[in-house]
């Protein structure tokens, strides 16, 4: 299959995720503008870091000025189970080079690792042979995660920068009404 058509269904795929995205992107711009964060900032660590639950971790010991080895432990940590995400994706991207792999695994999310994992089970149960070489198979499955994953992290990035900006209409202490969010995760 061409690239661009499995890239289009990984982004068709991704609409649910979007819908998800909006309101905890938002959350966290909302969050991170009071807590003092700078509007490059909430964009460049939503960019770097592209962790919802990392991203909340950080915020308070970001605030109170703590060890950035603390706050780089805690995001570690957090971000420590993309491994097995990733582990679990690799074999559906046979013939992939290293580098684009690498490239790559930076849209790794839970949500853009669970739709084309399951889209890709899916499609072994249902195919079995499709005749396509393991290397064309890789770079449309790699495709079809593309779309997913980079497609929900420009709406992850956007909204948090939406959020940061409308958070200047909102009167002192909303973000409080956001904890709710970090326990959406889990």
């Amino acid at each position: 299959m061409r690239f661009a058509f499995r890239f289009r269904q990984g982004m068709k795929a991704a609409i649910p995720i979007w819908i998800a995205f909006v309101p905890s992107s938002l959350a966290w711009g909302i969050a991170a503008q009071a807590h003092g964060m700078r509007f490059a900032e909430v964009v460049l660590m939503s960019a770097w870091v592209y962790s919802g639950p990392a991203q909340f971790a950080v915020l308070v010991p970001l605030a109170e000025g703590k060890s950035s080895l603390q706050v780089l432990v805690a995001g570690f940590l957090m971000n420590l189970r993309f491994l097995p995400m990733s582990a679990a994706l690799a074999p559906y991207f046979h013939g992939v080079n290293r580098l684009t792999l690498l490239l790559s695994s930076h849209v790794v999310s839970a949500s853009s690792f669970i739709v084309p994992y399951l889209q890709f089970q899916k499609e072994r149960q249902h195919t079995g042979d499709s005749g396509l070489t393991e290397t064309t198979a890789g770079y449309g499955n790699l495709a079809f995660f593309l779309g997913v994953g980079s497609s929900s992290f420009s709406i992850w990035v956007i909204g948090s920068a939406l959020g940061y900006t409308v958070a200047f209409g909102f009167p002192a202490g909303f973000e409080e009404a956001l904890k709710f969010i970090l326990p959406g995760y889990f």
